[in-house]
């Protein structure tokens, strides 16, 4: 479907406003926001460079066991340049009030509140823009608006309980065929220019994000009539409550507002965190924001609006209609909080004060609809709710937030339809995320990498030997969880408050490296002994889980126990689990018909997250929270969730390969007296036992990698909200799909490959190789698949897979080749004395076994990956919820904040 484009308006001239922000400091004089950029950014960089060399070490923070466990509040942990929340004076956007913003932001011709395109060149730039600057955005976005009939075609296919949601990550996952970033990085594009390929895709992905937006409500609420069309003459707000169908000049006036004040709010956040967690692996922007509206969808997050609303409509109901004395009101209003309920939208994880955004849709509310009853019963509770809360004294914040007012306004103008409420955020949050991921490639910051430990680490103990006696899982965990909230609880009352480590400027620029911050129960990595699955090395797992009949390596199910348990597994546990999975392992229609409907250009991860997305119609978590289920409750749910999940995704993965590899024709089924890898090799089309053996083993061994990676920290963020496991997973993979975290082993093959051609076929001499590592070490190239962010010796994933590969791939050409580097490129790397880690990583050796059994499809390597890696992210998800661990939330400071702060 094409949307064709018209043309352009002038906006109006805010003459003396924009000469009060002049006076602020220097504006650029030109209208391309990419050029501004062009001129800022080496002046940044070198900035940071003298900072940090000056100060790199300074301490800036304490990390105590409770704020591991507490959702990492209080860690300052992050760098975000484009806004900063204050406890006392709410979000500036680089530096300006929101009334600062209402005032000096250019305006349309006519309006009186500003334009979202001004807020997004003052998040790029630090300026406040001029009206032709603004118009120059306008005419940018409306001219890169089309969307590709792929997303189109999967929006329009999608059935009507696909949640609003899940449909835009979906279409954002999917849109990642147009990246210039990912097809430039592919071909080699140096670092340098990282960032202009970013802007591009920004650029691209804000124009187009209202379009869909507006086709999901459209096909949702409207029997697919698509309305309005891109008009270049019109702004961005303006287009696109044309597309939805509301051209009130109130409501488009309230959608320039909501916008804005939507669209950032510091770093910390779920949404904007899992937008930078999952772009610092260098995934594309199309990935980083489908990763972020999967944490935005849950209810901590984005959902308050409509919680709110909901709670609202309740109470009037309960009181039987519009008009409510203030007296009734505040006897209602202490009910509730002595009956353990709250009232939502008062209160806030960082404010102190009552929210700016609160505040100006109050003031939009007065001048717009002040006889609104709605509008009329949330000024009442203003006056009522936060007395009550000072009096109960257990509320830090008792002011109201920005979710006590938005979906009040909505409604008013007729958009009645609440689960689209977030989507509405989802479109205005972009602007916020997508201007600090220009700042992140082009100040380099890394690979987000935090240090997570589990309870016993935290202890300094682990506890082996007690197995469980009943074969069913869930019931297994239902004995546990009360031994281990009650553990924890004692544990945290005794030593909340110690001190675990600090926290420094280069810590916070280098990825949270060194970073003490999370729980994660499952598994942890040690730089000298590697991963440890519940306190089990690799080579304890290989011996004790069990295997196949006939069968060497450990099968997965058993991995899972392990994870979930603490417990080695009986075969008979291992055999339930596997009965299970193969039970529950059924796709609904409208996910096999998104995956046919996909074209052969969108790629196996992004297919793979989009049918995750999809998924999350089968959520019995969903469902039942929407239901009002206690918390109690919650990892009974998720565990549900997780089991479906993990039943399901071989299908998914299979389906997605012989879609793009094998034109289409599914082999195999599920057959239930079968292992996980059994069946899922069998859909594959890959029947050679050795394979098999090869894929359990692939399985266990990329499962899980304590909580700090990319893919396992976004599960756990975007779970830290609330959404369901569906939607963690979907986020996870956008993660994993990075160049710098999944796609690793591709790029070894490629290097192996490139280093056999270079060399004249299959047979090196080793001072030929000795050689050509010199050679490529000196023009500033790196060998791919060796270092680690942790390990400071040979990862034990590799050590396990070259066991595998001596016993049954011994005189493969390309093992041989990866045996003489190992021989070669640590003496080497110790020589040259630059890596803190000269040994070989898993991703050294996983493509060469895959294409040894004529699997040479290398972009298809990391949904094996992703597949493996639902097992850690699953039985981490269940604990987080059995602990109750709260809506994650570290502390961003920008540049100048971190500045002033060093100096105090």
């Amino acid at each position: 479907m094409a949307l064709r484009k018209l043309f352009f308006k002038a906006l109006s001239p805010n003459t003396a406003k924009f000469s009060a922000a002049v006076s602020r400091g220097y504006v650029s004089a030109t209208n391309d926001l990419k050029e501004v950029l062009r001129e800022q950014i080496p002046q940044k960089q070198a900035e940071i460079k003298e900072f940090r060399k000056e100060k790199g070490s300074t301490k800036v923070g304490d990390v105590t066991v409770d704020m591991m466990y507490g959702g990492m509040r209080g860690i300052k942990g992050m760098v975000w340049e484009t806004s900063v929340l204050d406890p006392e004076e709410g979000i500036r956007f680089r530096g300006y009030s929101i009334p600062e913003c209402q005032k000096l932001l250019p305006k349309a011709v006519n309006g009186s509140e500003p334009l979202p395109e001004g807020l997004f060149w003052l998040l790029c730039t630090g300026e406040i823009p001029t009206q032709e600057q603004v118009s120059w955005v306008s005419r940018e976005w409306a001219q890169r608006a089309d969307l590709p009939p792929h997303v189109v075609n999967l929006l329009d296919q999608l059935p009507s309980n696909v949640h609003p949601m899940s449909q835009l990550s979906a279409a954002l996952s999917a849109l990642n065929t147009e990246s210039m970033f990912a097809k430039a990085y592919a071909e080699g594009v140096h670092k340098t220019k990282y960032w202009e390929l970013v802007y591009e895709d920004a650029m691209n992905l804000i124009a187009k994000i209202p379009i869909i937006a507006a086709k999901i409500y459209r096909n949702l609420y409207k029997d697919g009539k698509f309305t309005g069309s891109i008009d270049e003459n019109a702004d961005w707000s303006l287009n696109f409550c044309n597309m939805l169908g509301y051209e009130q000049q109130d409501f488009i006036e309230l959608m320039r507002l909501y916008l804005v004040i939507h669209s950032d709010h510091e770093g910390g956040n779920v949404s904007a965190h899992t937008s930078h967690l999952v772009g610092s692996a260098l995934s594309d922007p199309y990935l980083c924001m489908a990763a972020a509206m999967n944490g935005l969808a849950g209810p901590l997050h984005g959902l308050a609006n409509q919680e709110v609303l909901v709670w609202l409509t309740g109470v009037r109901e309960e009181l039987g209609g519009a008009d409510v004395t203030d007296e009734v009101l505040h006897k209602y209003i202490w009910d509730t909080l002595k009956s353990g309920r709250v009232v939502p939208g008062y209160g806030h994880a960082v404010l102190r004060k009552t929210d700016p955004r609160y505040t100006c849709q109050r003031e939009f509310a007065l001048k717009h609809l002040p006889d609104d009853s709605m509008f009329k019963l949330v000024g009442q509770l203003y006056k009522i709710v936060p007395g009550i809360l000072l009096e109960q004294g257990k509320a830090q914040n008792p002011w109201p937030n920005v979710d006590a007012h938005s979906g009040v306004l909505l409604q008013h103008y007729g958009m009645t339809e609440m689960q689209y409420y977030t989507v509405l955020f989802g479109v205005s949050r972009a602007l916020g995320c997508l201007s600090q991921l220009i700042w992140s490639r082009a100040l380099g910051l890394p690979l987000e990498r935090p240090k997570s430990m589990s309870t016993e680490g935290l202890k300094a103990f682990v506890k082996k030997g007690y197995v469980s006696a009943t074969n069913d899982l869930k019931e297994v965990l239902r004995e546990q969880i009360p031994q281990k909230q009650a553990k924890i609880k004692e544990f945290r009352k005794e030593k909340g408050s110690t001190k675990v480590g600090d926290v420094t400027v280069d810590m916070m620029y280098g990825g949270m490296r060194g970073i003490k911050g999370m729980v994660w129960e499952t598994s942890v990595l040690d730089p000298e002994e590697g991963i440890r699955f519940r306190g089990y090395s690799i080579p304890e797992c290989q011996k004790l889980l069990p295997k196949a009949v006939n069968g060497s390596e450990p099968l997965p199910e058993g991995l899972f126990w392990l994870l979930c348990t603490g417990e080695i597994p009986t075969p008979e546990q291992v055999s339930w689990v596997s009965r299970e999975w193969a039970q529950r392992a059924d796709l609904p229609p409208h996910v096999v018909n998104l995956l046919d409907q996909l074209p052969s250009n969108v790629h196996p991860m992004s297919q793979l997250s989009a049918a995750l997305s999809a998924l999350n119609t089968e959520s019995m978590f969903a469902k039942a929270y929407a239901e009002g289920v206690h918390k109690t409750k919650y990892w009974e749910l998720v565990y549900e969730d997780a089991m479906n999940l993990i039943a399901k995704i071989p299908i998914i993965a299979a389906k997605i390969y012989h879609n793009l590899y094998k034109d289409g024709k599914f082999t195999g089924s599920i057959d239930e007296n079968a292992d996980w890898s059994l069946n899922f090799c069998n859909m594959l089309g890959y029947e050679q036992q050795d394979f098999i053996e090869l894929m359990r083993l692939y399985l266990v061994i990329h499962s899980d990698h304590e909580g700090g990676n990319v893919s396992a920290h976004t599960s756990h963020l975007v779970g830290s909200a609330l959404s369901d496991p569906y939607l963690c997973i979907a986020a996870a993979m956008n993660g994993l799909a990075g160049p710098l975290h999944g796609l690793a082993n591709e790029e070894v093959l490629v290097w192996l490959t490139g280093v056999r051609e270079e060399l004249g076929g299959a047979d090196v001499t080793d001072e030929v190789l000795h050689k050509y590592i010199w050679d490529t070490l000196k023009s500033g190239r790196v060998v791919p698949g060796y270092g680690h962010a942790v390990l400071r010796k040979t990862d034990p994933r590799y050590t396990c897979q070259r066991e595998f590969a001596l016993k049954h791939l011994p005189d493969d050409s390309m093992f041989k080749l990866v045996g003489q580097l190992y021989k070669i490129v640590p003496g080497i790397l110790l020589e040259q004395g630059k890596a803190q880690n000269p040994w070989p990583n898993v991703d050294a050796h996983s493509g060469v076994l895959l294409q040894h059994y004529g699997m040479t499809e290398m972009q298809y390597y990391t949904v094996f990956v992703g597949v493996s890696r639902a097992l850690g992210c699953l039985s981490q998800l269940i604990w987080s919820r059995a602990l109750g661990l709260p809506l994650e939330r570290p502390k961003s400071m920008s540049t100048e904040g971190l500045k002033a702060f060093v100096k105090k």
